[in-house]
This record gives structure tokens, sequence and C-alpha cells, in this order.
């Protein structure tokens, strides 16, 4: 098999997260590290007499997770988050995925999510900047497109 020549980084990896009035706001610059977890839930039964199980698709399901370092600005990602976490009735909000970059060809995942949880490990004797983590479920469907324009 040939070896790809096709093969992408994630250094330019752009991730989009509306903020509290509904506006898309890039919030790479804040993060460090995004994970998409795609999941296809799957029942099971045994067949009457058989040794082999049989499977039936369930339903579709997914997890996304970011880590972004922690700022004191306004309108960052931190910042973007507590206030969705913090709100009384936090609500759904749109995340944007794209991979390699922004660009025309790139491939977008896009969900409206919920906000799981928000986490953060704070040592006294660590000089590296603060990192957040925050986990979201989607509410509804996952789409995968490729960026046209």
């Amino acid at each position: 098999m040939a070896q790809t020549t096709t093969a992408i980084t994630a250094n330019d990896v752009a991730i989009y997260l509306d903020d509290d009035g509904g506006t898309p706001v890039d919030i790479s610059g804040s993060s460090n590290e995004i994970g998409i977890n795609l999941d296809n839930d799957l029942l099971y039964s045994p067949s009457f007499g058989g040794e082999w199980i049989n499977r039936y698709d369930a339903g579709k399901d997914a997890g996304f997770k970011i880590s972004v370092v922690y700022s004191t600005a306004n309108d960052e990602a931190v910042d973007i988050l507590n206030t969705w976490y913090f709100t009384t009735q936090p609500g759904d909000r749109t995340l944007s995925i794209y991979i390699p970059d922004d660009n025309p060809g790139s491939n977008l995942y896009q969900a409206e999510v919920k906000i799981g949880n928000l986490s953060m490990n704070l040592g006294s004797g660590d000089a590296s900047p603060v990192l957040v983590t925050a986990s979201f479920r989607p509410n509804g469907s996952v789409a995968l497109s490729t960026v046209s324009t």
C-alpha cells in the first residue's frame, strides 16, 4: 500500500462556539486540544439455538471535549463557558469544528450542544497555564459537511 500524502495536522483546527447572544465566536486561540467521540449505539440479542450474538443499530450519539487556556479576558473561551454554565437554564449553543482549518474543502462538524461539565486542576506548584476542560453532548444530530466558502 502506498504511503498517504494527504495527512493533516491539528495546528489550524478552528473551533467556534456561540456566545450568549448566539454569535459564533472563534475560540481556537484559547484552545489547546479538542476531542470528538462519535458513537453508534448497538443493541444485541442472542439468536435462539445459535451460538453467535446478533447486533442492531440503536442510534447515534456523540461527545465533544475541549481544553482551553484560562484567560481573564472577556469574550475568550473561559468567559464564554463560564457565562454559559452559570446561566439558570444554560440551553443549547452551536459548536462548529473545522478540520484541518476553516477554509474551503475542510470538514465541518457541527451540532447544537449542551454543556456537560467544566473542570480544572489547580496545583500551587505548577507554573504552567491553567487548562479548563469542557465537555458537550449534542441535543439532536451532528452534521458533517464540507466547507464551500
